[in-house]
């Protein structure tokens, strides 16, 4: 009866052991495509960025209101990688 109850003790553990291992490498899969969208955003705001700071460097220093604009845009662009 020893024996049975190890054989089965064993057995079980072998489930759980199998089943965390499954469970940690679908986690694993699941952050790794999180990273990658994750990355492709930040390439996308940081395009806008650079787009937008060429705009401004095109246009000089008179125009306050693109600016403004600007700025808002980099602290949308910081708040949603904060929330991320």
């Amino acid at each position: 009866m020893t024996q049975q109850a190890l054989i089965l003790f064993v057995l079980i553990a072998a489930v759980f052991l199998a089943g965390a291992s499954v469970g940690q490498l679908l986690l694993r899969i699941r952050l790794a495509r999180l990273e990658r969208i994750n990355m492709r955003l930040d390439q996308r705001r940081l395009n806008a960025l650079a787009r937008a700071w060429q705009s401004r460097a095109a246009l000089g220093e008179q125009d306050v209101a693109f600016e403004i604009e600007v700025r808002d845009e980099i602290e949308t662009i910081l708040t949603e990688i904060e929330q991320a």
